[in-house]
């Protein structure tokens, strides 16, 4: 997007549950928790990261959230402040390994185009790779959809590229289901090194599942329509005539905010039986009670369910 300010280390990004805080170095042991977890660590390597290579992975992201104006995110849960996983967008390096990809993008000039800047590593200018790893405990609850939708709303309305790449080893079903979901196409497989079905350790040949959204397919008014139908508030409770949300006397805004979802710690509204979730809650209103690898950065591999990507 051009006259775009590039975002700032220091930004941080909300979804309806998640508070999105850029990857550096004051996050390391965050990062680190997230890639020893049990669910995770596996899809990335022979062994548990240490502490170390965790420092060194997030001296590297924050590098790069400074002079590619994009990286990894650590995704907190808004309320409480636990770490939930990371995810989000990186650049891809111009290498052999991602030249893959080129089969799979439009015959046009801006795919190969490389990044302005040449550190922390030569990487493409106008396409970029999303994923996610989730700590396993809060699988199946919609956060790699949450952490996905907003990649990719910062990928086309603030950074202005011209594509997303998604990639994960083909058995990685949670993950391709994750990059369909939030709109991405599947369209076809590379070979690189990760995980293969049924044999121990990396293999240099893996089969990893590609899914790709193009600037030109990216419909943000259909998003936003999709999250307004997932949160639409019933007539009934935006007119105060329903009384299952709280006494008549209590004010709409102090009903809409009463019930808390334990699951999720979001806050929810309950109709008719049935918890809603509101949309654009403010920073203030629910802010957290957390104080304030070459080439990819991570080693190969897809992420876990969760992770839909390599890096």
């Amino acid at each position: 997007m051009e006259g775009a300010q590039p975002p700032r280390a220091g930004d941080s990004r909300f979804t309806a549950c998640l508070r999105l805080e850029p990857v550096g170095p004051a996050n390391a042991t965050d990062l680190w928790l997230v890639h020893n977890d049990d669910e995770v660590w596996c899809w990335y390597g022979t062994e548990k990261p240490s502490l170390e290579q965790a420092q060194q992975w997030a001296s590297f992201m924050g590098d790069s959230w400074r002079l590619h104006a994009v990286h990894k995110w650590i995704a907190y849960d808004r309320v409480s402040g636990e770490v939930i996983g990371r995810g989000g967008l990186s650049r891809t390096p111009v290498d052999d390994d991602w030249s893959q990809i080129y089969a799979f993008l439009p015959a046009e000039p801006w795919v190969r185009v490389p990044h302005a800047a040449s550190r922390p590593f030569t990487a493409h200018a106008n396409w970029l790779e999303i994923g996610w790893a989730l700590r396993g405990e809060f699988w199946g609850r919609g956060y790699a959809s949450e952490i996905g939708r907003a990649g990719l709303a910062f990928a086309f309305d603030v950074l202005g590229v011209q594509a997303v790449v998604s990639c994960t080893v083909r058995h990685n079903l949670r993950s391709r289901a994750v990059m369909e979901r939030i709109g991405m196409r599947y369209i076809g497989e590379i070979r690189s090194r990760g995980k293969v079905e049924g044999i121990e350790g990396d293999q240099d040949d893996a089969p990893f599942a590609v899914c790709v959204l193009l600037r030109s397919d990216w419909d943000h008014s259909d998003q936003k329509r999709r999250s307004d139908r997932r949160y639409k508030i019933p007539t009934q409770i935006k007119s105060g005539r329903s009384g299952r949300s709280g006494p008549p006397s209590m004010p709409f805004s102090e009903r809409w905010r009463r019930d808390l979802n334990p699951r999720r710690g979001c806050p929810l509204t309950r109709f008719r039986g049935v918890l809603l979730r509101p949309l654009g809650h403010t920073t203030a209103e629910y802010a957290t009670r957390r104080p304030g690898t070459p080439t990819t950065g991570i080693p190969p591999g897809p992420a876990a369910d969760l992770a839909g990507s390599r890096s």
